[in-house]
């Protein structure tokens, strides 16, 4: 056994396949992220022809040769499935010469881009002035370290493993996803309707003595997830700063500008938050009659986001306010069933949670796996 450093030129071949005849529509076009992965594309396609997109095959890679503001990661993906996708015409698409898939594989040569020595590579070998660029020719003068094609085999096998791993999970809280979604969908005809207000109190506890610090700070998402503030608030003052406790409820009254949906967030955690004043805070008043799970359940559903754009109210900007929010009218069967529903969804979540977990885990596996690889290679 043993190992060999080559230039990637001598095993790779660039692929210039168009869409010429239209054989693949919308539905195909992909973009492409630093996270190394193929994703929906952003780009608006309305009007626009797909012919000149370029075709990628099953174990063919795309990357975009522009490296300029894109956190120091270059974008590039694999396509390890049995379809062909579309990207655009400024990719670069590539793979593994036919006659040297006995000593690369396609999956080995994707491990060792998933690493942030390559990211690092690409960036420091990428040139231009207005936009810096690691081109195919630098792309081929780069060299690889390649082991015997067994052990790239078992190195693969072993990502393989977790990622059937993480498959089974996002099955599992796909179909769960869904139960709890039919279920929500029944309940809207036969459960009574409550008006929110009648159930819920507006907060207005603050940090008054600053015991919560700026690494409390948060924000929501129109996904209705509490996340880290992207705002600057080094120098605010944090004692204004309302204070989120367990169960409670906080949401952004503007509605302008945020893809449709409200921003809304539910503190399910024992970690009290803050969120600056220009937030509305809120909880259940009486959980035996409404769940705070059950209602977060009913705030992420698109009809509840459709309700909020079209009550909000104003002129350049305009708002969802806590008097609105109080007029929602909210389907509520008994509290058995509240409670099997919200078991169903923290079930979802904790599956979403540990796949995103696995994600990470497998992302940070494959700098060892490489370098596992060529070890074993150089015994």
């Amino acid at each position: 056994m043993g190992f060999s450093k080559k230039r990637m030129g001598e095993y790779l071949v660039q692929i210039d396949a168009r869409n010429s005849n239209n054989v693949f529509g919308e539905e195909y076009v992909r973009g492409i992220s630093t996270g190394k992965a193929f994703i929906p594309t952003k780009a608006n396609l309305q009007g626009v022809s797909l012919s000149n997109y370029k075709v990628v095959a099953p174990d063919h890679f795309a990357y975009v040769p522009d490296t300029s503001r894109r956190g120091n990661k270059i974008s590039l993906a694999y396509n390890d499935t049995p379809e062909s996708y579309l990207v655009s015409s400024i990719s670069v698409v590539f793979g593994v010469k036919p006659e040297k898939k006995d000593e690369l594989l396609g999956e080995y040569l994707f491990l060792y881009f998933n690493r942030p020595e390559f990211d690092r590579y690409a960036r420091f070998n990428s040139w231009g002035s207005a936009r810096e660029t690691f081109s195919w020719e630098d792309l081929c003068e780069t060299e690889i370290v390649l082991p015997d094609i067994q052990t790239q085999r078992n190195c693969v096998n072993v990502y393989c493993g977790i990622q059937e791993n993480l498959n089974a999970l996002h099955k599992s809280a796909e179909r769960l996803q869904y139960t709890y979604m039919i279920c929500m969908d029944n309940i809207k005809k036969s459960a009574p309707l409550l008006r929110l207000g009648d159930h819920i109190t507006q907060l207005f506890e603050r940090n008054m003595d600053e015991k919560l610090g700026i690494d409390r700070v948060r924000g929501v998402s129109n996904t209705k997830e509490i996340q880290r503030t992207k705002a600057n608030v080094s120098m605010r003052d944090l004692s204004t700063f309302l204070v989120i406790r367990r169960n409670q409820f906080v949401f952004n009254r503007r509605t302008t500008r945020n893809g449709e949906r409200l921003g809304l967030g539910f503190n399910d955690t024992d970690e009290p938050l803050l969120f600056t004043n220009d937030y509305v805070a809120f909880e259940i008043r009486d959980t035996d009659v409404l769940l705070p799970e059950y209602l977060y359940l009913y705030f992420k559903r698109d009809e509840f986001d459709r309700y909020v754009r079209y009550n909000s109210w104003g002129s350049a900007t305009e708002f969802f306010n806590w008097e609105d929010m109080q007029e929602v009218r909210v389907p509520v069967p008994d509290i058995s069933t509240q409670k099997a529903l919200a078991d169903i969804y923290w079930i979802h979540k904790k599956r979403r949670e540990l796949a995103g977990r696995l994600e990470k885990q497998q992302k940070d596996i494959c700098p060892i796996l490489v370098r596992g690889a060529i070890e074993e290679g150089g015994r």
